[in-house]
């Protein structure tokens, strides 16, 4: 019995030996130097005086790696008089002060800068620099250095802050030496080539750069010469780049496309299927498709159908249309048969219309010029159209017109963000003449003036014989009606020294200039051809002269005219074609012979 006892009380002391040696009774924190140790002891969950357990740790070094500052996480026990202690021993990566290119001749290194992912200061991180290199790699190859290689180096000093090297071998460039077609019998060589961008290099690549190699381009030749195929009917085409061979020099590349044609097809039955509009049948809407049955299948025949159909639904309010169109191969008739499967979606009305970017120009400018307005059911054309009427105003360098949808699927806001320009012009200029001695001209004008879109002009002429004034306003909304109302001031000075002749341009109500000079005698105070008519349309000027009275006195008779014109202005082009103008000419001074 005492024996038994003796066994169970070694046993207990041993247990508590044993449990002594695995509690944690101190954790060490070593090679940190920039992180805080605060920051690493709020992420690991061992601490002193628990016992030890190797899932504790296991998450500790995850947490510290999730840190994104260490390259290398460790964890270290160590036996000591009161338990155990465990250190967690840190490097951490090196902090990229300076980053340079090596070997970059084609591309600056500001270019390459921009491309990189590494920044400095900053962190090393490994993918980054990977990245960083398939970035640099990619902008070689799109402009034909396929046999590019490029390197990292890492010069990493005592404060363990680091240089950041790409070393660079940019190679020649890769030409595409011969490119040949095999299997197409429909289409010549020529007409595919044609087709594609990849050119063969010829004697002066050196200069217009023809002939390089670009993988992305090749690819999407390959779905150039399938669209060529489907749109004359051959809907079974298959093209493939069967070979690529780059030359052992690493200079050339010779490729062979191959082409598997199969039988043409053509437009089979025609129908329409899903939801139908209201007011149009089948019939209706089969005319909108540019299909025909009998005539050769084209897949960009098909695209437009589908664009045409929809935008029909889109125009009576069915924004979220959907038209599928489902085809069906008839090999024995090579015919594909179509049916336009509509689903309408839920019909939606404007909500709000907001428009941003406009910070001189007012809201209403641009309201005014919309086709649709808060309520009215959302359609595609006139949005378009009205996108177009405020790009026409020539106030923006940008309008971008977009919709989203409002509080429900049934209301949709309409976004017009513009990218305002400057609508002014400053002109000066000087000249010299016999007749006026040194002349002085200037001229502002304001399209937009005051952001309200009225169209203001200023300008002066002076000379030391005359002097030219004018101001001039349009309002091409008058009242927010498609109403322009404007005026134009103006006034002439000029000294005439004992000159028997007034310089007089005369124009027809279409501009036609007459064909009477610009000096003209003064004949019983009127100028030869005033009132005469040509093309059958009278000239409506009316001119006059002063009282004998005065004539007398001054030695000069004033000559004046008013003219009247009617014009209409054509707001899809923003020109006036004609317009109404009531305008008194300025009164010149000329001597006048005796009656």
């Amino acid at each position: 019995m005492y024996l038994r006892l003796l066994i169970s009380l070694l046993l207990l002391l041993w247990s508590v030996a044993w449990s002594a040696a695995e509690t944690i009774s101190e954790v060490q924190i070593r090679g940190n130097a920039r992180v805080e140790l605060s920051a690493i002891q709020a992420v690991i969950s061992a601490r002193a005086g628990a016992p030890y357990d190797p899932a504790v740790v296991d998450r500790d070094i995850r947490a510290l790696y999730a840190m994104g500052r260490f390259q290398d996480v460790a964890a270290e026990l160590e036996a000591a008089d009161d338990g155990t202690i465990l250190t967690y021993r840190l490097q951490e990566r090196p902090l990229i002060r300076r980053v340079e290119f090596r070997g970059n001749d084609e591309f600056s290194t500001e270019k390459l800068q921009g491309l990189i992912l590494v920044k400095t200061p900053d962190l090393y991180d490994q993918v980054q620099v990977e990245k960083s290199i398939e970035a640099i790699k990619a902008v070689y190859r799109a402009d034909g250095y396929h046999a590019v290689t490029v390197d990292s180096d890492l010069d990493v000093d005592g404060r363990n802050e680091a240089i950041l090297t790409f070393e660079i071998d940019e190679g020649d460039v890769v030409m595409v030496d011969s490119l040949r077609f095999e299997g197409n019998t429909v289409f010549s060589d020529r007409k595919l080539r044609k087709t594609i961008q990849t050119k063969e290099r010829w004697l002066f690549s050196w200069l217009t750069g023809r002939g390089k190699f670009n993988e992305d381009t090749l690819k999407d030749d390959l779905e150039r010469i399938a669209d060529l195929y489907f749109d004359n009917g051959y809907v079974r085409i298959k093209v493939r780049k069967k070979t690529a061979e780059l030359s052992a020099d690493k200079r050339y590349m010779d490729i062979v496309l191959e082409i598997e044609e199969g039988p043409q097809f053509r437009v089979g039955s025609l129908d329409m299927g899903g939801d139908l509009l209201k007011d149009k049948d089948k019939a209706d809407l089969l005319k909108l498709v540019t299909l025909e049955e009998g005539e050769i299948f084209s897949r960009k025949l098909l695209r437009e159908s589908v664009a045409a159909v929809g935008e029909a639904y889109s125009d009576e309010g069915y924004a979220y249309v959907n038209v599928v169109p489902l085809t069906q191969l008839d090999p024995e008739q090579q015919l594909v048969n179509v049916v336009f499967d509509v689903d309408q979606g839920a019909l939606v009305t404007i909500d709000r219309i907001q428009i941003a970017g406009n910070t001189k120009t007012r809201d209403k400018v641009i309201r005014r010029e919309m086709k649709v307005i808060e309520g009215d059911l959302y359609s595609s054309k006139k949005l378009k159209e009205s996108r177009r009427r405020i790009n026409n105003l020539g106030f923006f360098e940008e309008v971008n017109l977009t919709t989203a949808q409002s509080t429900d699927t049934e209301h949709m806001n309409v976004d017009i963000e513009v990218k305002e320009r400057p609508t002014g012009t400053f002109s000066v200029g000087a000249g010299f003449s016999s007749a006026d001695g040194l002349i002085g001209q200037g001229s502002v004008s304001q399209e937009n003036f005051l952001g309200k879109g009225l169209k203001l002009n200023l300008s002066a002429s002076l000379g030391g014989k005359s002097a030219t004034y004018q101001v001039g306003l349009l309002d091409p909304y008058f009242l927010d009606m498609n109403l322009a109302l404007g005026f134009d001031l103006y006034n002439t000075k000029r000294e005439w020294a004992g000159a028997q002749f007034l310089p007089v341009r005369l124009f027809d109500p279409q501009y036609h200039r007459l064909p009477s000079g610009s000096l003209h005698r003064l004949r019983d105070g009127k100028l030869p051809g005033a009132g005469r008519s040509r093309r059958g349309r009278k000239v409506s000027e009316i001119y006059f002269r002063l009282p004998a009275f005065l004539s007398g006195l001054l030695g000069y008779g004033l000559l004046g005219a008013w003219a009247a014109r009617l014009c209409h202005e054509d707001r899809q082009t923003g020109f006036f074609r004609r317009r109404t103008v009531l305008s008194r000419w300025p009164a010149f001074p000329a001597r006048l012979p005796e009656p």
